[in-house]
């Protein structure tokens, strides 16, 4: 589970309204107002324990530019 930075509201990521990267960060809204709250003052809303961190993928030393979320997955395990 997640939390909305705005209204604090607990959201399953495939249920966010949106997400929204800022400073490397990605913040999930639950609803449209939210959305238009973090995007009009996101440094107010803006805590590392409220979000999925983003990490830029390294090629020879210089970023290639992508971006990816590290995501925990609990249950049992499948085989191939």
């Amino acid at each position: 589970m997640l939390i909305d930075p705005v209204c604090g509201k607990r959201i399953k990521r495939q249920r966010a309204h949106i997400a929204i990267d800022f400073r490397g960060v990605t913040y999930y809204m639950c609803c449209p107002l939210c959305q238009t709250e973090f995007e009009g003052a996101p440094a107010k809303f803006a805590r590392a324990q409220l979000s999925e961190r983003t990490k830029p993928i390294k090629s020879n030393g210089r970023s290639a530019g992508f971006v990816y979320t590290t995501t925990v997955l609990r249950g049992p395990a499948q085989s191939a």
